[in-house]
Formats: C-alpha cells, sequence, structure tokens
C-alpha cells in the first residue's frame, strides 16, 4: 500500500491546531507545586498566584489565579515564573474580580497568553477544585508563593479547623506576598487546588499566629452571583491581607463639593498603588471609615500591611490630592505611621463572569467529579471497532495516495518530461565538456550547469504547484 505522507503531514498539523496550546497536569510534589506558582506584580504591590490551566474552549489563553486584594482595580500585571534558576516574565491582563467579605470571596483570574507561557515556562497546572471543595481538616497539604515580593518558594503546612465554618485556619502562617498561593491537597491520589491563602491572623512572627485560606467552592459561588448571607463574620478577628505592598482607599460621597475638587486626580492615583474608591455613605464604606478613624471627606488613607498614613482634606489643600500622596507614600516608610486594622471591608466586587472563565470553571467541575476514576469507557473505541477503524482509515489512505499518483503522472506527461530531457542531456553534455579539459571546456560545463538548475527549479516549482491545487 503507498502511503501519503503529504496526507500524515495534514493530520498531525491539523490536530495540533485543533487542540491549541496543551500543559500537562502537575503531580502531587513539590516540584510541580513549585512550577505552577509565580509572583504577581501591580503597580505598588505583589502577591502570589497559580496556573490553573487552560479552558477547552479557548486554550489560546491560560489563566492564573490570585486574591482580588492583591490587583485591586488594575488592569494589567506582570506574572513570575522561575524555571531552572531563572526568572521568566510575562504580562497578564486581568479579566474576572469577585470580592465580597461576607462570604468570603476574594479572587481574581489573570489572563496571560498560553503560546507564549509555552515557549517560556511551560508550567504544569494545577487543577482547581470543584463547588464542593474546600481545605481538608487537620490535613497537611503543599503551597508555593512569593513571601515578601521575593522568588517563589515552596513549602508544606497543616491546617487545623474553620472559624465560624467559613475560613480555614492553618500554620505556619504567611508573610506579606504571599496572597493568591494556593493550598494543594491530594485528593484520590490527584492533585488539586481547594483553597487561596488570604490572611495572616496574628503578629508575623508569633508562633501562635495562623494563616487564613478562602474555600476554592467560594470561587464557583462568587463567580456564578450566588449570595450568601453568614450568621457570623467570617473572617477571624485579627485578619490582615498577606499582599505585599502599598493600597490606597480614597474616601468620598455624592453630594460632597470638596470631593468634586480633585475628582481629575483621582485617577492618577492609580499610578501609585492599587487603588480603591470607598463610598463612605454606604453601609460597608462608612464601617472602614469608622475602622480607619476618617472623619472629613474627601480622605486618602496610604495602606502597608502593617501601618497606614491619612492624607486628610487639608494636606489636600496645601498642595494637591497627588502630591500630597506621594508624600504620605513616604511617610508610610519612613514616618510615624499608625497601625493598620486588622481587617477593613471593601465595597462587594460583583462581575458577570465571561464566557470564557465559566468555561474553565466547567472543565474545572469535570475533573473533580472524575477525580479517582477510570477513563469513560464510552469514549473508547470497543475491541469490537478496532477493525472497522482500521479499515477505513486504510481506504482513506489509499484514496489520497492513489489521487496523488495519478496527479504526478499526468504531471510527467506534460511539461515536467521536457524539463527531466533537459537535465539529462545537460548533465551528459557537461560530462563530455568536463573530459575535453582546458578553459574551453570548463567554461562551457559552466554555461550548461546554469541551464540545467534552471530546468531544476522549474520542474520543482511545477511539481509543487501541482499538489498544492489537490
Amino acid at each position: 500500500m503507498r502511503v501519503s505522507w503529504t496526507l500524515v503531514l495534514a493530520v498531525v498539523l491539523g490536530c495540533g491546531q485543533a487542540f491549541g496550546v496543551e500543559f500537562r497536569r502537575a503531580e502531587p510534589n513539590l516540584d510541580d507545586v513549585f512550577g505552577a506558582s509565580c509572583r504577581i506584580s501591580v503597580q505598588g504591590a505583589r502577591g502570589s498566584g497559580t496556573f490553573v490551566g487552560v479552558a477547552e474552549d479557548s486554550p489560546d489563553v491560560a489563566r492564573i489565579l490570585t486574591n482580588y486584594h492583591v490587583v485591586g482595580r488594575q488592569n494589567h500585571a506582570t506574572v513570575d515564573f522561575w524555571t531552572h534558576g531563572r526568572k521568566q516574565s510575562i504580562s497578564g491582563t486581568v479579566v474576572q474580580r469577585a470580592y465580597d467579605a461576607s462570604m468570603p470571596a476574594d479572587f481574581a483570574i489573570i489572563a496571560v497568553d498560553a503560546n507564549e507561557l509555552k515557549r517560556l515556562v511551560d508550567p504544569p497546572f494545577v487543577a482547581l477544585g470543584g463547588r464542593d471543595a474546600q481545605p481538608g481538616v487537620n490535613a497537611f497539604f503543599l503551597s508555593s508563593g512569593g513571601p515578601k515580593g521575593w522568588a517563589v518558594k515552596a513549602w508544606k503546612g497543616q491546617t487545623l479547623g474553620y472559624y465560624n465554618g467559613a475560613t480555614a485556619l492553618f500554620q505556619p502562617h504567611p508573610v506579606p506576598g504571599q496572597s493568591g498561593s494556593g493550598v494543594f491537597e491530594i485528593v484520590d491520589d490527584e492533585l488539586f487546588q481547594t483553597g487561596i491563602i488570604t490572611w495572616l491572623i496574628g503578629t508575623e512572627g508569633d508562633d501562635n499566629a495562623r494563616g487564613g485560606a478562602i474555600p476554592i467552592a467560594n470561587l464557583y459561588r462568587a463567580f456564578k452571583g450566588e449570595v450568601v448571607a453568614p450568621t457570623s463574620s467570617p473572617i477571624p478577628p485579627g485578619a490582615k491581607e498577606c499582599s505585599d505592598g502599598l493600597r490606597l482607599l480614597y474616601f468620598r460621597q455624592d453630594n460632597c463639593p470638596p470631593c468634586d475638587v480633585y475628582a481629575n486626580e483621582v485617577p492618577q492615583l492609580e499610578d501609585l498603588a492599587p487603588l480603591e474608591i470607598v463610598d463612605a455613605a454606604s453601609e460597608d464604606g462608612y464601617k472602614s471609615a469608622v475602622e480607619y478613624g476618617v472623619t472629613e471627606l474627601p480622605t486618602l488613607v496610604i495602606v502597608s500591611s502593617d501601618k497606614h498614613f491619612t492624607v486628610t482634606f487639608e494636606d489636600m489643600k496645601k498642595t494637591s490630592l497627588l502630591e500630597a500622596a506621594k508624600g504620605a507614600i513616604q511617610g508610610v516608610h519612613f514616618a510615624e505611621a499608625v497601625d493598620t486594622p486588622a481587617f477593613a471591608l471593601r465595597p462587594p466586587v460583583r462581575e458577570q463572569i465571561t464566557p470564557e472563565n465559566a468555561g474553565l470553571l466547567d472543565d474545572s467541575e469535570k475533573r473533580w467529579n472524575n477525580r479517582g476514576k477510570s477513563p469513560d469507557s464510552s469514549a473508547l473505541i470497543k475491541p469490537d471497532q478496532i477493525g472497522g477503524v482500521q479499515d477505513a482509515i486504510r481506504k482513506s489512505l489509499e484514496a489520497q495516495t492513489e489521487k496523488l499518483a495519478q496527479k504526478l503522472d499526468s504531471i510527467v506527461a506534460s511539461s515536467v518530461k521536457r524539463n527531466l530531457v533537459k537535465i539529462v542531456l545537460g548533465l551528459l553534455a557537461i560530462l563530455w565538456f568536463a573530459r575535453m579539459g582546458g578553459a574551453a571546456g570548463k567554461s562551457f560545463a559552466a554555461w550548461v550547469w546554469k541551464k540545467v538548475k534552471l530546468a531544476i527549479r522549474e520542474l520543482a516549482y511545477r511539481v509543487k504547484t501541482e499538489i498544492e491545487k489537490d
């Protein structure tokens, strides 16, 4: 049987285009957990994230999961992976956000180019758990992230229980920069992300301090628009977000003439650090204003992981909002500042989930529901079907091969035959002139060789053109 290599090549290339970029799934070990983890950087702040895969319906976009409070309202982020001891940076776009302190929910998805990620890093991905996934109790887990905004480090921890049934508690406690790190557990011999590290509870360095993680189940609820109203606070007292860097809280409200004075400068604050605009007239905004001691509007609060500095309306009038903010940012680091409240409520952020991100959750739910199971036998070729499949493939290959052979026969019967004659006669002439020797013989041989090369090019072009018409 003649085999059409053109057909085989077409099948291979076609399959590659149909399936898009593929990444392997992470195995349950620290090496793969490290490989799937990354550092997230936005203007003024750093956190951590996890590569959670690509959706079947959008295979050219890779998705990174992190905390909302790491990226805030900023649209662009830099994603840093470490491979073979070297940092590889990729630009990303924040495509989905969800924040609700009453759930709790604190999630963001960053999209990066899957082809570029494959070329630069080729990391494994950690599959998300399903809509009922949450860290186990007294369970060991793996994690990885960028402490203090440094390079990614992998580590092991243990869950201790839950606070009010909502927030998973664990040790050792995280440090600033580890917000957005995953809680990775082995479930039915497969690795899943069951939680996302969000808070430090207590004082950094204290042996009694703990970490707080949000179950992945809440990600599904938040992105699907479900509203959960707990009977008590889901966030432990003393919880502090673990992003490394600064964030800005700009308190204002409608019908506030002083607030309107600096309305044009407010967007420029995003060039300094992640910005939150807080409506002090709302319930959550009022609570945050009380926690930060805001007594007049507008007020800008610059917050670090443990200190904050307030810029009042009077401070703004001395220079401008932007210049006062720059001075206050220096004050957070070098001047006397006030302790940051344990946890300040932000206004909820509820974005309608995009079809692409909905596809990612659907794919993750399927993996979660099929964990520990053998492949679906209905999707496999039955033994009694193998002969028919083989016969169909054989007939298809034979038909394509015969068609190509007929095309080549047609080519040889026309202009190709003339070029073949030119080539054969030319080569014989070159041999004859070469035997003559001398300058004249070499000159004639060189001239004939040029003609032979032209005939070869014409023959190759003709064959290529006829094949491409098929």
